[in-house]
């Protein structure tokens, strides 16, 4: 078939002009002799002979049925799609997976993910993916999505960028133009997002994306014991708190990145993809941390001077000095991971102190490359990376 082969479009009901007495609607079933319904069609009597006792069918029956049957054929010719009905969700025992309703809104579709499914996706209800200009209006991320205001204090605000495909995440609220937007991939299955101090993973969660916040306050997340006989399990995990850190633990008598019963923190503003391998055992995509270096890696995104240690470089907010602190021993390390990926905008200021130089040039160093991640030891009382 050819996309020539197109039949000709419906442009006007069968019979839709049929006066008064010459169409009937057609109801589910009838008691009335020899007419037809949804449930019996043409009855029996349609197809006895007269002479038998036989009733011929109702022409305003036969214009009744070819007439609903056009209005929708006419209604998908124009694309038109449908919202949620409960009613008919109950008649036909739930909407098959892949089915595409419009949001109540007007705003946007939602695609069913499972058979047989009766919940309401305007009204949170499971099993239903959402397509469309915007999640959340709030906000203004690249001037496509319309809104004002940002919030991270409680729930999350994202936002759907419809003319570049990329969900945006607002993790500092401001105005439309100064509240801080990140953007969120991959954007698989997109679940409402968590504000909880803690949220301890199921099943069910395979394949979605998690947003976490807890206005400031540390979080606490313990993934599923999730058996070797189930299918493969994966969760992509994004930190959208401005400040506060995400602990995924391992369930118990299980590794995460190697470490029975271990755990992994995900510093403001990061992300994960926590997936399960063949033992049932976890394995996260953060960075890992030197085994030099102990605890979480330290938030950095103003002036300061640091002691040796793992630093989570943020320039999003502008350009600022990190200062090696006066003293220290030859074997000090310093690792610096950037998290804001705003280095080729707003470069940080690596500076030394005392005239020690960086391979062999004298301070300040620039670190200019998003996303970067490196170390710098001391040797011979100067810095060369390690």
């Amino acid at each position: 078939m050819k996309l020539s082969d197109i039949p000709q479009k419906i442009p006007t009901p069968f019979a839709e002009e049929a006066g008064a007495g010459f169409i009937s609607t057609i109801p589910p079933s009838t008691s009335v002799p020899g007419r037809a319904s949804w449930q019996t069609g043409f009855p029996p009597v349609n197809f006895e002979p007269i002479p038998s006792g036989g009733t011929p069918p109702y022409g305003q029956d036969m214009n009744g049925v070819l007439n609903a049957i056009t209005v929708w054929l006419q209604w998908l010719n124009a694309g038109g799609t449908v919202e949620y009905d409960a009613t008919f969700s109950s008649e036909i025992g739930g909407y098959p997976q892949g089915a595409l309703l419009a949001a109540a809104n007007g705003e946007g579709f939602w695609l069913c993910t499972v058979d047989d499914n009766t919940s309401n996706p305007d009204a949170g209800g499971a099993g239903w993916i959402f397509f469309g200009p915007t999640l959340v209006s709030n906000g203004n991320p690249t001037g496509s999505v319309a809104g004002t205001v940002g919030t991270s204090t409680s729930a999350p605000t994202m936002c759907w960028d419809y003319k570049n495909f990329v969900m945006y995440y607002c993790s500092q609220s401001g105005t439309s133009s100064t509240a801080k937007w990140l953007p969120v991939t991959p954007a698989i299955q997109v679940q409402y997002p968590a504000a909880a101090a803690t949220l301890s993973y199921t099943r069910a969660m395979n394949g979605t994306m998690q947003v976490r916040s807890n206005g400031g306050s540390a979080m606490s997340d313990t993934l599923p014991d999730v058996s070797t006989t189930d299918p493969s399990w994966n969760v992509y995990i994004f930190n959208g708190d401005g400040t506060g850190i995400l602990t995924l633990t391992a369930p118990t008598g299980k590794s995460l990145n190697g470490v029975l019963n271990g755990n992994i923190n995900v510093p403001p503003g990061q992300s994960t993809q926590v997936t399960k391998d063949a033992n049932g055992n976890y394995l996260c995509t953060v960075f890992p941390i030197p085994a030099v270096f102990s605890g979480q890696a330290i938030y950095v995104s103003a002036n300061g001077s640091y002691s040796p240690g793992v630093y989570d470089i943020d320039t999003t907010g502008g350009s600022f000095d990190f200062t090696i602190e006066t003293g220290g021993t030859d074997g000090d390390n310093y690792t610096f991971r950037d998290v804001g990926g705003a280095l080729a905008i707003y470069p940080m200021r690596l500076i030394a102190p005392g005239g020690q130089t960086f391979e062999g040039y004298p301070s300040p160093m620039y670190v200019d490359v998003n996303w970067s991640t490196f170390t710098i030891s001391r040797k011979s009382g100067n810095w060369s990376l390690a």
